[in-house]
């Protein structure tokens, strides 16, 4: 099976590319400037994340019993 190769080719955004390689990284993959206002910007979103998963596995669980 051949990869596709459109998929491969679409831009990441920064936002996509702050949540999977963390705030240092900008849209090259290259090592950004990013502020700490912005650095802390996408930790914030990171943790609420976690947190709002966390949350759904939990009432999951509860409702499995």
């Amino acid at each position: 099976m051949e990869p596709n190769i459109n998929k491969a080719k679409r831009p990441f955004t920064p936002f996509i590319l702050g949540t999977l390689l963390g705030p240092d990284y900008d849209r090259n993959g290259g090592i950004a400037k990013i502020s700490k206002e912005e650095s802390l910007r996408f930790d914030v979103l990171r943790q609420d994340r976690k947190r709002r998963n966390k949350a759904r596995d939990k009432s999951k669980k509860r409702n499995r019993r």
